[in-house]
């Protein structure tokens, strides 16, 4: 499931020069994290996290354009970031590719989008 949303994700970025992630909130264990070609004025997508364990890195971010914007990475390769953790077997690492700063990890059990042109006014 999450390989087909990863895949969903990347579609979506893949070919664009220009696209914006930020954390819209954080409760009880759900992240929710907007997706725009332009946040200013509406949202493209919502990736929705459950039962968050980490998030490592920033809470605003834009893709690096002919790149993979997000992967799921393995553990080994995880090794050295959740150091320190106590890492649960049935937890993923999801890695954004940041243009501007370090990727963003987020450790989290399942991953949902949802794809809905959404403009500014109409989320408030």
């Amino acid at each position: 499931m999450s390989k087909e949303i990863i895949d969903k994700i990347n579609s979506i970025t893949k070919g664009l020069h220009f696209f914006e992630f930020s954390v819209l909130s954080y409760k009880k264990g759900i992240l929710e994290i907007a997706g725009s070609k332009d946040m200013i004025y509406y949202r493209n997508i919502k990736i929705i996290f459950r039962d968050v364990y980490a998030i490592i890195g920033t809470l605003e971010w834009k893709i690096i354009p002919d790149e993979l914007c997000v992967d799921v990475i393995p553990y080994e390769d995880a090794k050295d970031l959740t150091s320190g953790y106590w890492f649960y077997s049935d937890l993923s690492v999801f890695k954004f590719n940041c243009d501007d700063t370090l990727p963003t990890y987020i450790i989290a059990k399942t991953i949902e989008l949802e794809e809905q042109l959404l403009a500014q006014y109409e989320l408030e």
